[in-house]
């Protein structure tokens, strides 16, 4: 993905989503600096939008710092109350993080069945918890994180390592991964890297 953001601004260098995309694409790749200078770009772009209080948040959150994510989650929230449930769903994993379980768990019960724009954050907190089967059918009913690398890269799916759905659902993943490398590689302007197979993945968390 990252190699067709920096295409598209060549064409358009002012579109904003493709700063806000290349940001969180960074973010999951564990790439924290390239995330926070693409949000540098962003705020020259539209200094007042949400997204990049929102994407501070993330990237804080990834980096374990849960006072700054706390901070920049609460800055963007008045801005995006108008999706239900964010403020709720976005900082019980802080509550989590932090030993707080029961407020985990209210949340996943409340939301489990609509997770709505939290959505990723609703699979952290339901891994937290142990809700296990809630985490994974989340990703697979998920259009954005029904997604090998970034079940590879996120570190509260980690606590899932040694469940045998989840080992499951990565070779399915990964499976599906191959495939669509096989498909449309030629057509990319960047080969994309190889990714670790679930068997390499399980080894190394387990160590």
């Amino acid at each position: 993905a990252l190699p067709e953001h920096n295409q598209a601004f060549s064409h358009d260098p002012l579109y904003f989503q493709s700063y806000q995309s290349r940001a969180w694409h960074s973010l999951e790749l564990g790439a924290f600096d390239t995330a926070l200078q693409t949000v540098k770009q962003m705020e020259t772009i539209d200094p007042g939008s949400p997204f990049i209080g929102w994407t501070l948040g993330n990237i804080a959150f990834c980096r374990g710092d849960l006072s700054q994510a706390e901070a920049e989650w609460r800055r963007a929230m008045p801005m995006i109350q108008s999706r239900s449930g964010i403020s709720e769903v976005a900082l019980a994993p802080l509550a989590t993080r932090r030993g707080q379980l029961e407020e985990g768990r209210r949340i996943v019960e409340k939301f489990r069945d609509n997770p709505g724009f939290g959505h990723n954050h609703l699979i952290r907190l339901a891994a937290a918890i142990g809700d296990k089967d809630l985490a994974i059918r989340l990703v697979r009913t998920s259009q954005h994180y029904n997604n090998y690398r970034w079940l590879l890269t996120d570190p509260d799916m980690a606590t899932l390592r040694n469940y045998a759905p989840f080992q499951q659902l990565l070779k399915e993943l990964y499976a599906k991964w191959q495939h669509d490398v096989a498909e449309l590689g030629p057509s990319l302007p960047a080969r994309p890297p190889k990714l670790p197979t679930p068997q390499a993945y399980l080894s190394q968390r387990s160590n």
